[in-house]
């Protein structure tokens, strides 16, 4: 999302052939009041269902009550676009480190 040239809002989604994965995302503090990441989010689950997608995964929040828990504002803010909480057994995020000819994996 830009405004005037400046981006304000940006993510990294990944597709399979069911599901949109909003996976990773940035937002610039110095706009926040201007709703780019709401903006955002709702493009990219339009796009999904323009894309025949089934699912648009926002990929993690917290099952906490408490306010203070770490991801209580990014649950609320994907919470806000309503549909449901899937639980999985466990998530692995990838890293993977170039250096020359090799390539280093390592799961979390």
């Amino acid at each position: 999302i830009t405004k005037d040239g400046e981006t304000l809002a940006a993510a990294l989604v990944y597709l399979d052939k069911t599901t949109a994965y909003y996976a990773h995302a940035a937002a610039s503090f110095e706009q926040r009041k201007l709703g780019a990441s709401t903006a955002l989010v709702a493009e990219i689950i339009m796009d999904a269902k323009r894309k025949g997608k089934q699912y648009c995964d926002l990929y993690g929040v917290t099952t906490s009550n408490d306010p203070q828990h770490k991801w209580a504002g990014f649950t609320k803010f994907k919470q806000s676009f309503g549909g449901y909480l899937i639980s999985y057994n466990a998530t692995y995020n990838t890293n993977i480190a170039i250096k020359s000819d090799t390539i280093a994996c390592t799961y979390s």
